[in-house]
């Protein structure tokens, strides 16, 4: 079934006349575009360039030509997909990171447009239209055709304000899209006469206009229901401080605001700060991408002191790519220390934390048990101060749900540490460890001398073995499995690459039932990871009624037959590789083997060759009343009973 279609309407064409879906284009396809057909922020950085020669003698002459690389035409094969992939018929999404992150890694930020695929947003566009309860739009990190806003607005003003039929349209997100100034004006114009809209996301989108940027503001201060705004990295207008300041104004009642630019300023900064220290009703603030001297360093300070005093104290803070020394605002004495004791998230990512710092964020987690979500992606942070702050999760009064380490100096000498703390540590529901390129799977084996030649010894376990396998999910025996950690789960390349079950064991911690994580665990393990607990030895306590709960277990295997959904990527047919073979060598190697197949107080026998004389017994005395079986006698029938 196409994009958006009803149940009774057919895959060539849909009940609202769309047409048949656009075909989408080979991997070869792409060979061919021309590199000044793409737009986008990130077209440029996709072209390769070849030289070579054609000709001989002196007819020889070089030829360049620009290319592809192969990221980019996977990537938009992606696109395209995704446009054309059946949507929810109350939220629509559609985010380029998804495919752009995959492909070509997490320093490109957008898909770019090429004429190719008008038809695809064409198509989506239709299907939006066929939406009738729709309640949230995202389209997302995707450089989108000129025509395409002015042609949605009309469709999101049918489905807002209360409409009978159509319903409320709560969210909008038009993120990195590469919105024009006309378009910014009529989102502008739309949001004047909505009276539905709870959420708004523009950011990564320049606002250059001084007049468009008034009109979204006198926009926010007049909507009824918005309470969330995000324009960071939007760059309002010039930087101007009097339009910042009118824009900051018309924000006081929303509950949480994101905005940041790096045209704003040292005083664009401190009337952000003197902002933050009035009575307003934000709760979750976000500055993002303006550089913050040490003098702006104090200012913000003193603000979030005294906003801390208010009676409506910041739950949570995002101080984003602010180009500081961490913890900048934060300090180490006791009153730094309380600065933020109502916070229960706070994200300082792409910036700098050094040793030091790490030391005053382990006292800062130490000291507030309100705080569940701490983002130092990007920090450069080593293994040593990983060491500091990891040391403060081993509390037991540790209250930390997510903590965020990405991107950053982190190797697998930090290995043992993040065990450690993982062992003893039940509060921590995630640890994002990704793109820490010093923490691998293995580690390649040294080359010796050994009898006159040199020989390569085995790959050793690096720091994402060592991880899932000592504190996650340790095979050792079925009591490791048991104690192992249930609760957290460590993302650090995202796949189960090199035998190490990350994704699976991810994917299990993050279930709700304890005793089902570990049943997932124990089966993983007898059936794919450790197969010397197969040994009955293992099992000696185990009562023998317990026993064909044990052999289920070994009969399954995630992802077959409908075990492990959710867990598992994709649901498989029943596999003959789940034999019984090992049932039966367990079986037959087991002293009280023979007791499972006992019945009473005798035993089955396997064939009857022949019939036994059976005692014949007397009639059936009647107990009154009408029989159920009218041609019974008893005089005629009479009961055997085998011995």
């Amino acid at each position: 079934m196409s994009a958006y279609e009803s149940d009774s309407s057919s895959d060539d064409e849909d009940l609202q006349g769309r047409g048949k879906p656009p075909t989408v284009h080979s991997y070869g396809h792409w060979n061919s575009r021309k590199a000044v057909d793409f737009t986008g922020k990130n077209a440029g950085t996709m072209l390769r360039s070849s030289t070579y020669s054609v000709g001989i003698g002196e007819n020889r002459r070089v030829v360049s030509h620009n290319y592809l690389c192969w990221q980019a035409k996977s990537l938009f094969e992606k696109l395209e997909k995704g446009l054309l992939a059946k949507q929810d018929r109350k939220h629509v999404s559609v985010d380029g990171r998804d495919y752009v992150t995959k492909m070509m890694g997490s320093k490109y930020e957008q898909v770019p447009f090429h004429p190719d695929l008008q038809p695809f947003f064409d198509y989506f566009l239709a299907g939006v239209k066929t939406l009738g309860s729709l309640e949230s739009f995202e389209l997302a990190n995707v450089q989108l055709p000129n025509f395409l806003v002015g042609k949605l607005i009309p469709v999101f003003e049918s489905r807002s304000n209360h409409h009978e039929f159509y319903g409320n349209m709560t969210a909008l997100s038009l993120s990195n899209t590469g919105l024009l100034a006309d378009e910014l004006a009529s989102i502008a114009t739309f949001l004047q006469n909505n009276e539905t809209l709870e959420s708004l996301v523009l950011s990564h989108n320049n606002i250059e206009s001084n007049e468009t940027a008034a009109s979204l503001a006198r926009a926010v201060k007049k909507h009824p229901t918005i309470r969330h705004l995000d324009v960071g990295d939007c760059k309002l207008g010039g930087g101007e401080v009097g339009l910042l300041s009118k824009f900051l104004f018309s924000c006081k009642d929303l509950d949480d605001l994101s905005i940041g630019h790096a045209s704003f300023g040292s005083e664009g900064l401190k009337l952000v700060a003197k902002f933050l220290g009035k009575k307003i009703n934000i709760a979750q603030f976000a500055l993002v991408s303006v550089p913050i001297d040490k003098e702006c360093k104090k200012v913000l300070s003193k603000s979030l002191a005294v906003r801390n005093k208010s009676s409506h104290p910041l739950i949570g803070l995002c101080l984003r790519s602010n180009e500081m020394d961490l913890p900048a605002v934060i300090r180490g004495n006791k009153n730094g220390l309380t600065l933020l004791d109502n916070l229960s998230s706070l994200e300082l990512s792409n910036n700098r934390l050094p040793v030091a710092g790490a030391k005053v964020l382990a006292k800062v987690l130490r000291a507030n048990p309100a705080l569940t979500t701490l983002n130092l992606s990007g920090n450069r942070l080593t293994n040593k101060g990983a060491r500091e702050l990891l040391a403060a999760l081993k509390d037991d009064s540790a209250t930390l749900n997510h903590l965020d380490i990405s991107n950053n100096w982190i190797t697998n000498s930090a290995a043992p540490t993040i065990v450690e703390m993982l062992k003893v540590n039940n509060t921590l529901r995630s640890l994002d460890l990704s793109g820490n390129s010093g923490i691998t799977a293995t580690i390649p084996g040294r080359y010796e001398y050994v009898s006159g030649r040199w020989q390569r010894s085995e790959n050793g376990d690096g720091g994402r073995r060592t991880i899932i396998r000592e504190a996650l999910f340790d095979t050792t025996s079925l009591d490791t499995i048991v104690q192992s950690n249930h609760t957290c789960s460590v993302h650090i390349s995202g796949n189960d690459n090199k035998e190490t079950y990350e994704e699976t064991i991810a994917k299990i911690n993050a279930l709700d039932s304890e005793p089902l994580k570990i049943r997932y665990k124990v089966v993983l393990a007898i059936t794919e990871v450790n197969q010397d607990l197969y040994d009955f030895d293992k099992f000696d306590n185990l009562p023998i009624e317990l026993m064909p709960n044990l052999f289920e277990l070994i009969g399954q295997r995630i992802g077959y037959a409908g075990f492990g959904q959710g867990v598992a990527k994709k649901m498989r047919k029943y596999s003959k590789k789940t034999s019984l073979n090992r049932v039966y060598q367990i079986v037959s190697s087991h002293q009280d083997a023979p007791l499972l197949f006992t019945r009473g107080s005798g035993a089955v026998s396997k064939v009857r060759k022949s019939k036994k004389k059976c005692k014949s017994k007397g009639k059936r005395k009647s107990r009154g009343g009408e029989s159920d079986d009218e041609d019974w006698k008893p005089s005629d029938r009479k009961m055997k009973v085998c011995r």
